[in-house]
């Protein structure tokens, strides 16, 4: 199973902005962001895959 680098990155970082808003800023608003950033990550990778 590969990933484009663009994808990997959109969720390692969206993994991170999760982890940011729920223990450091303590914003469900950041959390939030973090979510969607994985969920268009996840998105990115279906798309690509039917796609190629």
């Amino acid at each position: 199973m590969t990933t484009s680098l663009p994808v990997a990155a959109l969720v390692v970082l969206g993994t991170l902005i999760v982890i940011l808003g729920l223990f450091a800023a303590g914003e469900i608003s950041v959390t939030v962001v973090g979510l969607v950033a994985i969920a268009v990550g996840g998105v990115l990778d279906l798309a690509g895959r039917r796609a190629g």
